[in-house]
């Protein structure tokens, strides 16, 4: 009898631990930069809103050539780390300076401010990319079994949003309390997200096995990873989803914060916001395995964020009155962490779909296409909501026209819920339900099979 392949083993607690130790890092780095980076340019660097929307789209546009490379050079390695591994080791210490620099405003003319931006956010940029595409890519390398799979999603993308909320949460304190004391609190807040996204990555690769491993037949190229795209058509389906929705959830956190600031007048609710968004969000990661497994990843996908919608929409009726507002956006939070864990584990099958439509294992492009799809959906979300601002006269650090406060208002409750219900139409007709991956696997498993059959038998 053929002995088990490790491949079909199951991380260890410990390795789990190991794991998300870097979806927490690095989820405080992104969290700080997807949501305060444009607060920092409009309230504290000097740019203007609608500069500061640009520039954080042109970045994303052009770092999208970054996240293809790395994701076909992770693809083609081959190294006794690893495939993926060796990044988040050489990777990590780039991401403690980016973000230290990002977070950072230097006397510079108007110009060069600009200029200083884009650099620092760029470079951000593709060092974030150069670990966080491996690091996601290790989900399907870590094992293939469905079940075991589903426990690290939903334990990663749980750890993740602590480590949203980590940031979220924490940031405006902690910058207050450093200003008070005469300390540069962005740059300082930058310089810790940093610290601990490096931290984090560099526990991951000290503690993670690499188990699925399959050796490619050709190399990886941008002509591999177009035909990849043409031919998957869950992740067509799925990216299509996701762009929407964080295109959507990148300009609510962000709108938040104007929000509460100016409409409010509370800045101090900005963090109460935060907590209860992401503390039930955290809940319904929690619960979102046991969601799957009785209605369906598809099913969790959609139906929670079209609840999410009709709620957020609804957020319009008690606009003036935060009190009544946070337990609606805590509900919020929890549909959406249901949703967050069911799309994670939907973009792994994609990996198993691939590689039976294609014959090879592709999980550093399919994850360089999602974080492409992530930085251009943030990147579009904030410059959205930096021609938002500008078109409707917002002035920063001063009181806004009751025409700019009505736009906001709306925008922030009735605008958000219709984006969010029209977000879910890409995934009407998933073609990669529960049934459809056990075939593929299936499949994957008599192609092994038949290949082990028909080897030559080795010298004796």
């Amino acid at each position: 009898m053929t002995p088990p392949r490790p491949a079909q083993t199951a991380p260890a607690r410990r390795e789990l631990c190991s794991y998300c130790a870097g979806a927490v890092g690095s989820n405080i780095n992104y969290a700080l930069v997807s949501t305060y980076l444009i607060v920092f340019y409009t309230d504290t660097a000097g740019l203007s809103a609608a500069a500061a929307g640009t520039l954080l789209l042109i970045v994303r546009v052009a770092d999208a050539f970054a996240d293809i490379a790395v994701g076909v050079a992770a693809d083609n390695t081959r190294s006794r780390h690893g495939k993926f591994r060796p990044y988040l080791l050489y990777g990590s210490p780039l991401a403690l300076a980016a973000c230290t620099l990002c977070f950072t405003a230097p006397e510079f003319s108007a110009t060069g401010k600009l200029v200083y931006a884009f650099c620092t956010c760029l470079l951000w940029s593709v060092a974030y990319t150069l670990c966080d595409i491996p690091y996601w890519s290790l989900t399907p390398a870590m094992t293939s079994r469905p079940e075991a799979r589903t426990r690290i999603v939903a334990a990663s993308r749980t750890c993740a949003q602590a480590g949203f909320w980590l940031a979220l949460v924490g940031a405006f304190p902690l910058v207050r309390w450093l200003d008070a004391r005469g300390l540069p609190g962005w740059t300082l807040a930058g310089a810790a997200a940093g610290l601990l996204c490096s931290l984090g990555f560099w526990v991951t690769f000290r503690g993670v096995r690499e188990r699925e491993t399959v050796p490619r037949r050709r190399p990886q190229s941008l002509a591999r990873v177009a035909r990849l795209l043409l031919q998957n058509r869950p992740l067509r389906q799925l990216l299509g989803t996701c762009f929407l929705l964080e295109i959507t959830t990148a300009a609510r956190g962000a709108l938040a914060v104007y929000y509460f600031k100016y409409h409010c007048g509370r800045e101090d609710l900005v963090p109460v916001y935060m907590a209860s968004y992401f503390t039930p969000l955290i809940a319904g990661c929690l619960l979102a395995p046991a969601a799957c497994r009785r209605f369906g990843k598809a099913v969790v996908v959609r139906r929670p964020i079209l609840a999410a919608g009709a709620l957020t929409a609804a957020l319009w009726l008690v606009r003036d009155h935060a009190a009544a507002m946070f337990p609606v956006i805590a509900l919020i939070g929890l549909l959406e962490g249901l949703g967050n864990i069911a799309r994670m584990s939907c973009l792994a099958d994609c990996v198993e779909y691939g590689q039976l439509a294609g014959g090879e294992r592709d999980e550093g492009a399919i994850f360089a296409l999602n974080i492409i799809k992530t930085k251009l959906a943030g990147a579009a979300g904030g410059a959205l909501l930096g021609w938002f601002l500008g078109a409707a006269g917002f002035q920063a650090n001063t009181a806004q026209s009751p025409a700019t406060l009505r736009a906001l208002v709306l925008v922030f409750t009735a605008a958000t819920g219709a984006a969010l219900a029209v977000s879910t139409l890409p995934m009407r007709r998933y073609a990669l339900d529960e049934t459809r991956f056990k075939a593929v696997l299936e499949q994957l498993a008599g192609r092994k099979n038949t290949t082990r059959e028909t080897a030559p038998a080795p010298p004796g």
